[in-house]
């Protein structure tokens, strides 16, 4: 902030810290023997807010109200002995009151806010705990609430966010006392797309596509 100052005077300088109001409830449950269940919902206000924006290539704080609000899911079955499916679902979204008129009508940039998030999985291990395998699933959600501008192009922070799928494998092995291996691999399916980060900023630079499919080999040695 101080960089991109337009005054060399500090009492002149808009050096108010952002102070964030933050309230959140939830509750967890177990439902019989095979169950689990959480939920929550979070909503936070700033009166300063703190939002970046693109000016003249200095990322500038946007001194304006505006509120943050989400909910997160999350549920754990357990149908054998073993074996656990799980999933969860994260979602958030805010306003900016750009006017200062208590209209909040603009979204604030992905920069803050990241799209929703959908994780799933199905984790198994024997009896003996020396085999584990699981299969895991992510689904990110597209977000597109910006307008581009007169140029054609979208402001920084502003692109739109196309959704995608990932779905990675890991398993383990323990061989006696001291050995375990492992192997991982991560978008088995070798999906071309791109990060969140690298759609809503926006920038050439910066549009780059996300690892396709990668292996990792591990040996633990326990003492």
């Amino acid at each position: 902030m101080l960089r991109d100052a337009k005054s060399n005077v500090l009492s002149e300088i808009n050096t108010d810290p952002v102070v964030i109001d933050n309230y959140e409830i939830g509750f967890n449950s177990k439902i019989g023997q095979y169950v689990d269940f959480s939920a929550s919902y979070f909503y936070n206000y700033s009166k300063l807010g703190a939002d970046l924006v693109s000016v003249n290539g200095f990322w500038t704080p946007l001194r304006a109200p505006q509120y943050i609000n989400g909910v997160e899911l999350a549920v754990n079955i357990y149908p054998t002995r073993g074996l656990t499916i799980g999933t969860s679902y994260t979602y958030q979204e805010g306003k900016v009151d750009v006017k200062n008129d208590n209209s909040y009508e603009k979204y604030l940039s992905g920069l803050r806010i990241a799209p929703a998030r959908l994780n799933s999985f199905v984790k198994w291990n024997d009896k003996v705990q020396k085999l584990q395998l699981g299969v895991y699933h992510m689904y990110s959600f597209k977000r597109d609430k910006f307008e581009p501008a007169a140029s054609g192009k979208y402001d920084e922070g502003e692109g739109p966010v196309k959704s995608f799928n990932l779905f990675n494998v890991q398993g383990s092995y323990k061989l006696n006392k001291l050995l375990t291996i492992g192997l991982g691999i991560e978008n088995i399916f070798n999906t071309s797309y791109f990060t969140p980060t690298s759609m809503y900023t926006a920038r050439d630079a910066e549009y780059v596509r996300g690892n396709g499919r990668y292996y990792t080999v591990s040996l633990n040695f326990n003492y």
